[in-house]
């Protein structure tokens, strides 16, 4: 029999693969179309996850992994639909092979905007894996991270130095930095769940 602890921490890994569909961070340099399909996708994730929620745990009587599989399908649902709007509706972007380059003005922007993203996604699973394996005290330090032990000090460092260029960067700074911390959190965690 599968613990309720190992049923999320295997659900919250196969999340992981949609962590890029959840971009909360989005640019405001992408054009308004992108940032409304982003919008949408959000939404469409959060209903999907609101229905499914209550079928699953109670309908189904699955519990916490009810809770755990609505989150995952309502993340792919997002996913699906940024999949959709990126290859039918987006002219600017291509999935075609023969497209792909890997000259640095192609890649260096992909790079720069994509990075932060990630960073960010990666973050929030390493918070969401602490949180699920009931390890509330590293949850919170992990969510503080983000939002004031790391952010402030980036911010008024970078302000400090670079005037109100700095500022632009303190957002993506401080996801890379949370990451960082939050990983050496999991990675301590996850040694001791091995022990157990």
């Amino acid at each position: 029999m599968i613990s309720a602890r190992e049923q999320i921490s295997r659900t919250v890994i196969f999340d992981s693969s949609f962590f890029f569909s959840n971009p909360k961070k989005i640019s405001p340099r992408y054009p308004y179309a992108a940032r409304c399909s982003v919008m949408i996708s959000n939404g469409l994730g959060t209903i999907a996850n609101i229905i499914l929620d209550p079928v699953l745990i109670l309908g189904f009587g699955m519990g916490v992994a009810g809770a755990a599989a609505a989150t995952v399908i309502g993340n792919g649902i997002s996913f699906l639909y940024l999949l959709w709007y990126v290859t039918k509706k987006q002219k600017a972007f291509s999935l075609n092979i023969r497209d792909l380059s890997l000259k640095k003005e192609v890649v260096l922007p992909i790079v720069t905007l994509g990075l932060p993203l990630a960073c960010y996604g990666l973050y929030q699973l390493c918070a969401t894996f602490l949180q699920s394996t009931g390890k509330a005290s590293y949850a919170t330090v992990v969510a503080l991270l983000d939002k004031g032990i790391i952010y402030l000090p980036v911010l008024f460092g970078l302000n400090a130095l670079f005037g109100l260029n700095g500022v632009i960067y303190t957002a993506p700074l401080t996801d890379m930095l949370s990451l960082l911390a939050g990983a050496v959190l999991c990675l301590k965690w996850n040694k001791n769940l091995k022990k157990d």
